[in-house]
């Protein structure tokens, strides 16, 4: 141990003469130069060592459901503002759990707006979507592919154009939210895999909101 200690002390007591008459510029380079892979090394330890610790103290939240939006562009605080409006009412775990949005705007190049219409078909086809908001014609398209679930038992009182959708422009929780409504409809797909949960959040979508 001592003969350790010794050694590292002598060590230091070189680089530190070597450093000394260099200049600050010289010192920094020296520094790069000899010791470069062992800052590394501590910087990627302290990069990890803080990850590990963020994921205890915030551990990421679980999806209480999945909403797939789609249409053009709109800025995302709006659907974290909406998220929040349902969440709230909900009998979750809000530290573990969260209302989850994807969005998957279109309106860009031929090739973007097939390759975004690929990754949601992708996604609907998956069962990891719970409900999805469309435009009037894809929302017709996905009914008559066997895709959504009738409405008339969740909503027995509206006068729905369709049984199978609800305008967003009727949802008090996305107009609070500043959201456009587009001409778009949200609907409950058959393949998901959290209907109960579907059906609750497609309700409180068409609450009105407590003051």
């Amino acid at each position: 141990m001592k003969k350790a200690c010794k050694k590292a002390k002598d060590f230091f007591s070189e680089e530190s003469a070597k450093l000394k008459p260099m200049t600050f510029k010289e010192k920094a380079e020296y520094i790069w130069e000899y010791y470069k892979s062992v800052m590394i090394v501590i910087v990627l330890a302290a990069v990890f060592v803080g990850y590990t610790v963020n994921i205890f103290v915030n551990p990421p939240r679980r999806q209480y459901i999945l909403i797939a939006w789609t249409g053009e562009f709109q800025p995302g605080p709006k659907f974290n503002e909406f998220a929040n409006l349902l969440a709230r009412p909900i009998d979750m775990d809000h530290t573990k759990e969260t209302v989850a949005i994807e969005t998957f705007f279109t309106g860009g190049t031929r090739q973007y707006d097939i390759t975004v219409g690929n990754q949601f078909t992708a996604m609907v086809r998956s069962g990891d979507v719970d409900i999805v908001v469309v435009n009037e014609s894809d929302l017709v398209a996905l009914h008559e592919s066997g895709f959504l679930i009738d409405l008339a038992d969740v909503f027995p009182d509206a006068q729905l154009q369709y049984t199978f959708g609800v305008p967003i422009a009727e949802s008090p929780a996305a107009m609070a939210s500043g959201i456009e409504p587009n001409n778009q409809y949200a609907a409950i797909l058959v393949g998901g895999k959290r209907h109960e949960r579907a059906i609750e959040v497609m309700l409180l979508m068409y609450t009105e909101l407590d003051e």
